[in-house]
C-alpha cells in the first residue's frame, strides 16, 4: 500500500468516525432535553478570581450525590 492510499484510508476513517459521533450526540443530547435536571451558570469567586461554573443538579426533595468536575 502506498503512502498516499494509507492516508486516504486514514482520513476516510476519521470522517466516518466524525459522523458516527454526530448521531451519538445528537441522541445524549435529546435524551438531557427530557431530563428532569436544572442547569444553571454560576459564577464562584476567591481569592479576587471568578470561574464560571455550570451546575446540574436533580429535582429532588432530599439530598442526593455530587460529582464536581474540575478541569
Amino acid at each position: 500500500m502506498t503512502r498516499i492510499a494509507f492516508l486516504s484510508l486514514i482520513v476516510a476513517a476519521l470522517l466516518a468516525c466524525g459522523a458516527s459521533t454526530s448521531a451519538a450526540q445528537d441522541w445524549a443530547k435529546a435524551r438531557l432535553e427530557q431530563s428532569t435536571r436544572h442547569r444553571e451558570y454560576e459564577p464562584v469567586r476567591h481569592d479576587g478570581r471568578t470561574v464560571n461554573t455550570l451546575v446540574i443538579y436533580p429535582e429532588a426533595k432530599d439530598r442526593t450525590p455530587v460529582v464536581v468536575l474540575i478541569r
